[in-house]
């Protein structure tokens, strides 16, 4: 990639092998302009969760042109011209960096500042109320909690083994239950690969003191929603195979949970989906 480097909203982020990112002391860096905004929004709204992580769209976007403005933007029908017009006076008239690289900025500004950006929640709230993807499924128990949000932004935006390409709601449901279960020791073991990656992405940028009060607001979560806390009993009897069996982090979960061994489902039902 070369050691190029973007500017944008008073952050530097120098590209290379491994990216350094260079943040400068502004305490308006987690804000976006409304322009910036309302672009992110048309390109998030034309992705799904699955293929935002990739950044598969705008990385060919920035292939072709590191530095896009406006019109080029229309030419590639990623801004429709009713939108530009309803937004004009909003929309930056400069050219304006759009690359995976910048998209990269706007996540790393949620683990430098410990906040989702709006434009980011609305549009997980339209990608939920279309249906896109199963993995917004569980996005209105996590929309109104600062922690839960970035958890699940976490997750959302993370790559997913490239060894096991598990269901969205497995990879979802194993770094949950990562709070409060250990995994058979086994280096080889995709499940258990699956459950430290979920786990490792879904913590990014947390402290240790906000892991702490994570962990009591997930408590506080499955407890409330029965929906939630039977798609992770389900998920357990699944994958007993791979847990401890009679280990102190089970019971724990099934005390959780609220259920014992003789009271879980006789079948597996589907995890995560409707």
């Amino acid at each position: 990639m070369g050691e190029e480097s973007i500017e944008g909203n008073g952050a530097t982020v120098e590209l290379g092998h491994p990216r350094i990112y260079r943040v400068l002391p502004d305490e308006n860096l987690y804000e976006l302009s409304r322009g910036e905004e309302k672009i992110l929004f048309c390109l998030f709204k034309s992705c799904t969760p699955l293929n935002l992580y990739r950044l598969e769209k705008l990385t060919k976007l920035s292939h072709a042109a590191a530095h896009q403005n406006v019109k080029s933007l229309l030419a590639r029908e990623l801004i429709t011209p009713a939108e530009t017009e309803k937004w004009r006076t909003g929309l930056p008239t400069s050219k304006y960096t759009l690359t995976a690289d910048g998209f990269e900025q706007l996540f790393y500004r949620v683990r430098i500042y410990g906040r989702v950006p709006k434009v980011m929640i609305e549009c997980m709230d339209y990608w939920a109320q279309a249906k896109t993807h199963e993995s917004l499924e569980w996005w209105p128990l996590f929309r109104d909690d600062p922690l839960l949000q970035r958890f699940f932004f976490n997750l959302i935006t993370a790559p997913w083994p490239k060894f096991h390409q598990p269901k969205w709601s497995d990879f979802f449901l194993s770094a949950l239950l990562g709070f409060f279960s250990r995994w058979r020791h086994n280096a080889h073991d995709k499940h258990l690969m699956l459950h430290t990656s979920g786990l490792n992405a879904a913590t990014r940028g947390f402290t240790l003191k906000e892991l702490v009060e994570l962990k009591q607001r997930l408590k506080q979560l499955i407890k409330r929603e029965d929906k939630l806390a039977s798609a992770l009993a389900n998920f357990i009897k699944h994958y007993e195979e791979y847990y401890e069996a009679g280990l102190e982090d089970l019971k724990r979960i099934e005390k959780t949970l609220g259920y014992s061994k003789k009271q879980r489902p006789t079948e597996a039902k589907p995890v995560g989906g409707s």
